[in-house]
C-alpha cells in the first residue's frame, strides 16, 4: 500500500523577496508564517499547523530544494537504505523547536531532496497562519515537475535510494529517458522528470498547486492576469472536462501550475517520445492537454 508521503515543501529562490510575497499571499491567497535574514515561509489556510509549504529565499530563481513527509516507519526505512547502499547523506536530528528529523540526499542532477519524519500535530515551532481567503488559496502542493539532464540516473535514485515507485516512463531514444513520473503516495507523480539534455544541473520545470475544481482554477487565473502576471497557459487550452492544468509565472518567473488533479498514462511498457516532444505540454501531458488540431 502506497504511503502518503508526498512532496510537502518547495523552496524558490526570488530575486525580490517583498514582491514574491505579495504576489503569493495577495494574488494567489498563501498566508506568510514567518520571515526572517531574508527567508519567508508561506502556507496555504489548508494547511494551517502544518509544515509550510512554500519557502522563498532572496537569489536568482529557481529550486533550491525540496522536502518531502514520509511516516516515522517510512523515515527508517530509507534511513536503513541509504546506509545498507552507502550513499552520502546528512542527517539532522530532533530540536527543542523542531520534533522532526531530517535527511538531506542529493540527486544524481545536483538537487537537494530532504526528507522529514511526520508525526501527528507536529509542526517547526511557527505562529498559526492567519485567516485569509480560504476560498481562494490552493490547497497544497499536487506535484513537482524537474529538467534533468539525465532523466533516468534522477528516476532511478529516487526509487532505489527514498522509496520512490516509477511510472510513465517515456523514452527518447535507445537507454535515453525523456520522462519518468515518480510516486511514494497515491497519485499519479508526487515528482515528474522531463529530459533537458543540456541542463546544468536537476532544475524546476514547474511547482503544481492543487486546487478544488475548473471555477477555482479560473478565479486565480482571472487574479493573476488582473494583478499584471503572465500566463503561460490558461483555461481556454489548458482545461478538459472536468480536469484543468493552467501554468502562470511568480514575479521572478518560477513557473506554477494550478492544477485539479495530476493526470498519468501508466503504461505498462515504456512510451516512445521524440526530442521535439519534450517541450511539447500536449504531448507529455496528453490526458490534461490533448494535441490541438487546426
Amino acid at each position: 500500500m502506497a504511503e502518503k508521503g508526498v512532496v510537502n515543501c518547495a523552496h524558490l529562490r526570488v530575486p525580490d523577496l517583498k514582491r514574491a510575497v505579495r504576489f503569493y499571499t495577495e494574488t494567489l491567497g498563501f498566508a506568510e508564517q514567518s520571515r526572517a535574514a531574508g527567508v519567508s515561509r508561506l502556507a496555504t489556510p489548508a494547511q494551517q499547523g502544518s509544515r509550510c509549504a512554500l519557502t522563498l529565499s532572496e537569489g536568482q530563481r529557481g529550486l533550491n530544494r525540496l522536502a518531502v513527509g514520509v511516516s516515522e516507519t517510512g523515515f527508517r526505512e530509507i534511513e536503513s537504505r541509504l546506509i545498507g547502499r552507502d550513499t552520502d547523506f546528512t542527517r539532522r536530528n530532533a530540536t527543542e523547536t523542531d520534533e522532526r528529523r531530517t535527511i538531506q540526499v542529493t540527486l544524481p542532477g545536483g538537487l537537494p531532496i530532504e526528507l522529514y519524519s511526520r508525526g501527528p500535530g507536529q509542526i517547526r515551532g511557527q505562529a498559526p497562519v492567519p485567516s485569509t481567503e480560504t476560498s481562494l488559496a490552493p490547497h497544497g502542493i499536487d506535484h513537482v515537475t524537474l529538467t534533468a539532464a539525465d532523466v533516468k540516473a534522477d528516476a532511478q535514485f529516487l526509487r532505489d535510494e527514498l522509496g520512490f515507485q516509477l511510472s510513465d516512463i517515456a523514452t527518447a531514444g535507445p537507454g535515453i529517458w525523456g520522462r519518468a513520473f515518480a510516486s511514494r503516495g497515491d497519485g499519479t507523480h508526487d515528482v515528474a522528470l522531463v529530459m533537458e539534455p543540456l541542463a546544468p544541473s536537476t532544475r524546476l520545470h514547474h511547482v503544481a498547486w492543487r486546487t478544488s475544481d475548473v471555477d477555482h482554477v479560473t478565479r486565480l487565473i482571472e487574479r493573476v492576469r488582473t494583478a499584471g502576471f503572465n500566463v503561460d497557459i490558461d483555461t481556454k487550452t489548458g482545461v478538459r472536462d472536468t480536469r484543468a492544468a493552467v501554468y502562470v509565472r511568480d514575479p521572478a518567473g518560477n513557473r506554477l501550475e494550478l492544477t485539479t488533479a495530476a493526470t498519468g498514462q501508466t503504461p505498462a511498457a515504456p512510451i516512445r517520445l521524440s526530442r521535439a516532444d519534450l517541450d511539447d505540454i500536449d504531448a507529455l501531458w496528453p490526458e490534461t492537454h490533448p494535441r490541438r488540431t487546426g
